[in-house]
């Protein structure tokens, strides 16, 4: 049985040969397993000319093997002419059934990168009766995820993990499922149990640690990270996110030791992070030090001017503030954080032309930040422009329909600018959800108990749900 030193002088061998061959322009014979591995080759090497060169030759010598046109159907994809490629697959499903396995995988490979992504999952469902291996479960996986079916692809996920416990990416885009369904009690359910089976993981425990900090059980979160620093002392993401949780806990003193642990890889990111603490303690001149540290040794690194720009801000001076955010985005056009933060400086400036401008950039191309809606709402109602301001909070409230914190804002808003009747149309949106939501509304606004019209629609709204109204005396008298 050959070693794999044979085996690599064995292909150094033939790849010399069959490069004689075409500086010579000869025509050598090399058996067809000794075609597939210089097509592999290649293939593997990114090598496209060889590579087709190769196919042409195999399919000179052996034109009845159909292995050379699955080979060049994996170049017609590699190429990206993709639907060449699928045409030869498909004539392949009928003559070479015993690569059907394969044939579905590559179908499915080619459907994913067109976007076809149902396309792709059921040729991926096909390849798994003839080959049940965990990477094409992963790729599975990757396909339900894309089209925001997380449970199935979690399920998937979850099998590549029982036969292949070490698929470090896996765990992440497991993590990643489970976040974005908000199945974090979940999560850690699987990932303790995976790790009683599985003690030694480290990235293991690293998921686990970034589920906990999810939840807000921090001091769990940090022992999870310190397993795996125990496990793995260069693990650098570790003393990033044990960094990350600290902060998130306002424990930023603990936050900095961390993450100094992890300058032992000097890091841009480290650094600012340190900065940012620094920030929230308004120790400025150590905040300034470490953001300058980034910029001495890389001045391309947004984030120091960002974190230098919040400096300025936060002393006051806006000058500075605006030249460091503007610098900031400069170096990267799509730095939302950077524009938002030039709106909060115009803002601060009384400048409200200008920062509604910042902050409409930043609602166009980031519908899900709820803060920038409110400080949109903000800059406009401070420039007078209420119609304005109600337009924009009617869009943030269909850009996050699911959101009631956006909707509860938008409610109060519209009662505080006398708006009542519009209000009550986003009061039936939440009332469902959030019944409790009248009393709230009656206990902040005394306006509202003399309000015949609220009042009205309150009534007529427990009439329709069969719901009693509250037991207050002050709400006794909806019906005289």
């Amino acid at each position: 049985m050959k070693d794999d030193f044979e085996e690599d002088n064995d292909l150094q061998g033939l790849l010399s040969r069959f490069e004689a061959m075409i500086d010579r322009g000869a025509e050598y014979f090399f058996d067809s397993e000794d075609f597939e591995d210089i097509i592999d080759y290649y293939l593997d090497e990114t090598e496209v000319d060889k590579a087709k060169i190769a196919i042409e030759a195999a399919q000179h010598q052996y034109p009845y093997n159909r292995i050379f046109d699955f080979k060049k159907a994996q170049l017609l994809d590699f190429t990206r002419q993709e639907e060449e490629a699928l045409k030869i697959l498909s004539g392949l499903l009928q003559t070479f059934p015993e690569m059907r396995g394969d044939i579905h995988y590559l179908r499915g490979s080619i459907y994913s990168k067109l976007q076809k992504h149902q396309d792709a999952i059921d040729e991926y469902k096909k390849a798994l009766k003839y080959i049940d291996e965990s990477y094409i479960r992963a790729d599975l996986g990757f396909e339900y995820a894309d089209i925001y079916q997380y449970n199935e692809a979690i399920r998937q996920f979850k099998k590549v993990l029982e036969y292949d416990p070490e698929e470090d990416y896996v765990m992440e885009e497991l993590v990643s499922c489970y976040e974005k369904s908000e199945e974090f009690e979940e999560g850690i359910k699987f990932f303790q149990k995976f790790l009683s089976k599985n003690p030694y993981s480290a990235e293991g425990w690293h998921q686990l640690g970034i589920l906990y900090d999810q939840l807000g059980l921090y001091e769990k979160s940090i022992e999870a990270f310190d397993f795996v620093i125990a496990l793995e002392p260069m693990f650098f993401e570790a003393y990033i996110d044990k960094g990350n949780t600290f902060v998130h806990a306002g424990m930023y003193h603990k936050a900095i030791e961390a993450f100094k642990e992890a300058m032992q890889t000097e890091n841009p990111e480290v650094y600012c992070r340190i900065g940012d603490c620094y920030l929230k303690l308004k120790k400025y001149d150590d905040a300034q030090y470490y953001f300058n540290l980034v910029i001495k040794h890389n001045s391309e690194y947004h984030w120091a001017w960002y974190g230098m720009a919040c400096l300025y801000f936060l002393q006051g001076n806006y000058k500075q503030a605006l030249v460091h955010t503007q610098k900031a985005y400069s170096l990267f056009e799509e730095f939302l954080e950077a524009i938002q933060l030039e709106g909060d400086i115009y803002m601060a400036m009384k400048k409200y032309d200008k920062a509604i401008i910042s902050y409409r950039k930043v609602a166009d191309e980031w519908p899900l930040n709820l803060d920038n809606w409110f400080d949109l709402v903000t800059a406009y109602t401070a420039s007078k422009d209420i119609n304005a301001a109600i337009s924009v909070l009617n869009e943030a409230c269909n850009n996050n329909p699911e959101n009631i914190d956006i909707l509860y804002y938008c409610i109060e808003y519209l009662i505080q600018q006398k708006s009542v009747q519009t209000a009550i149309e986003y009061i039936k949106r939440v009332f469902p959800k959030q019944p409790s939501i009248i009393d709230i509304l009656f206990k902040k606004f005394q306006v509202l108990k003399n309000d015949t019209d609220f009042l009205s629609f309150v009534n007529t709204l427990y009439d329709e749900t069969n719901k009693s109204l509250p037991e207050n005396n002050e709400f006794t008298s909806f019906n005289n």
